[in-house]
């Protein structure tokens, strides 16, 4: 017969029992109290971090959170969290981390929950972090299966609209002018209708390459719908920005691409123009170039139209251009 005071209090079987529950969860579970110090850390948590129970129970977190196997920004998000935590407040973030043992490069989603006490004081707070690699992977697959073309491969219209704001703020830092060249291919309609769709498919991915292998490293090339290409340039002078499209011209030209029994080689239009500094009128940039491109087209095709935005541009200019000067 078990006597009642042979039995273990209610508390310390509640306590086994949460450790034992804890300890086999994936999620990654530590107690952190108001000085900071670790008082508990689940299996995964130990896991985790490549430490030891005795290594973690008693320390600092300054003493587990090194620059071993996390950036210096992300150290002083953690420690920005933490006084968030201590603070009362709870937050969710996610970080990257390398592995010290084999330099892997993971993704963690980390929440800290405050533990208040029935006066409302923090007493500590909960941390609670797992590896989100995987979904990571994921959503880059899925964002760049959603930015790009899947026809030529080059980034599509959303992609430009997305990183828009970053590159007008590169080029403001750098005091430069970005450029917009609008693209088109000439005459498409009559490939496709000759030919069919494959044989205009095939086209416009030979023109999709020799527009990008034209432009430089920083300049955005997409596919902006049909047989339509726009290029926006880092380039900070307007001579540079009509030298790239006289490249991009004449790359397609020198493709000699006429299937068939077509009378003439596949070209391209082309429509310069500059941007203002506003991303916010990025459309009033395109319209400008995209004027100018049908300017290009009135002015015979195959070549080179620039907006009133350049100094001297609107002005109808069929010169096949020699882009070494």
């Amino acid at each position: 017969m078990i006597r009642d005071d042979d039995c273990p209090d209610t508390d310390s079987i509640g306590a086994a029992l949460l450790g034992v529950v804890t300890d086999a969860l994936p999620t990654a579970i530590a107690y952190v109290d108001r000085n900071r110090i670790y008082r508990y850390a689940n299996n995964s948590y130990l896991k985790a971090v490549r430490q030891s129970a005795s290594d973690v129970i008693g320390q600092s977190i300054d003493a587990i959170v090194q620059n071993e196997w996390l950036s210096d920004d992300v150290i002083e998000m953690i420690h920005n969290r933490v006084a968030r935590a201590l603070n009362g407040m709870a937050s969710e973030f996610s970080f990257k981390a390398t592995l010290p043992d084999t330099k892997e490069e993971i993704w963690l989603l980390a929440t800290y929950t405050p533990d208040v006490d029935p006066a409302g004081r923090v007493r500590g707070y909960v941390s609670l972090f797992r590896d989100i690699t995987e979904e990571k992977a994921i959503e880059s697959q899925l964002q760049e299966r959603a930015t790009t073309d899947p026809l030529t491969g080059l980034r599509n219209r959303r992609f430009l609209e997305d990183v828009a704001a970053q590159k007008f703020a590169e080029a403001e830092r750098g005091g430069k002018t970005l450029g917009l060249l609008m693209i088109d291919v000439d005459l498409f309609k009559s490939f496709n209708d000759q030919h069919g769709h494959a044989t205009g498919d095939e086209i416009l991915c030979q023109i999709a390459k020799a527009i990008s292998d034209s432009l430089r490293l920083g300049d955005i090339v997409t596919r902006w719908g049909g047989e339509e290409f726009l290029a926006l340039l880092n380039s900070t002078e307007q001579g540079q920005i009509i030298l790239a499209a006289e490249r991009i011209r004449q790359s397609v030209e020198n493709l000699h691409l006429q299937p068939g029994t077509l009378p003439h080689p596949v070209t391209v239009s082309i429509g310069a123009s500059l941007c203002g500094n506003d991303p916010t009128q990025l459309d009033q940039d395109i319209e400008a170039a995209d004027k100018a491109l049908y300017a290009a087209k009135m002015n015979g095709r195959n070549c080179i139209e620039t907006s009133p935005r350049f100094s001297g541009g609107g002005a109808a200019d069929k010169r096949k251009l020699d882009p070494e000067g």
